[in-house]
């Protein structure tokens, strides 16, 4: 498939390169810019080098390979944050990587903690208890 794709396509910058085959996803959320105050999200699989735990927020970024797969979708729910759309379509992601995961482990290919990078420090800090969300 990845071939085909490739001869089909006049300009194709997607570079694969030697690595662990572990996999990486990055998620992204934006915050009440779709219709019915909905928010919208992606992730972004790739796979990389086994990372080093724990990750933390200033370490470089693992050398990114071709995507494997882009997953964009409107969150059903009504958010009431931006650090609840992040983590909202972190879940969304997550959940998305299990049969990812299964597939790469039928291929030989071990899978230790899959890790999800936000751009969102209060999502961060939230799911990694560094800060408590308080009711107003």
């Amino acid at each position: 498939m990845v071939t085909r794709l490739h001869s089909n396509t006049s300009r194709n910058n997607n570079c694969y390169r030697a690595s662990d085959m572990h996999l990486w996803i990055h998620t992204y959320a934006s915050y009440l810019n779709e219709s019915e105050a909905h928010s919208r999200g992606a992730g972004y699989f790739f796979l990389s080098n086994q990372p080093n735990l724990p990750i933390h927020p200033d370490d470089s970024p693992p050398p990114i390979n071709g995507l494997i797969d882009v997953n964009c979708k409107v969150i059903d729910a009504v958010m009431s944050s931006a650090q609840e759309s992040e983590t909202g379509i972190g879940f969304i992601n997550a959940k998305s990587a299990v049969g990812k995961r299964l597939t790469l482990e039928f291929l030989g290919h071990k899978q230790g903690s899959t890790p999800i990078q936000f751009d969102n420090k209060a999502a961060v800090g939230i799911l990694t208890d560094q800060m408590t969300q308080t009711p107003i």
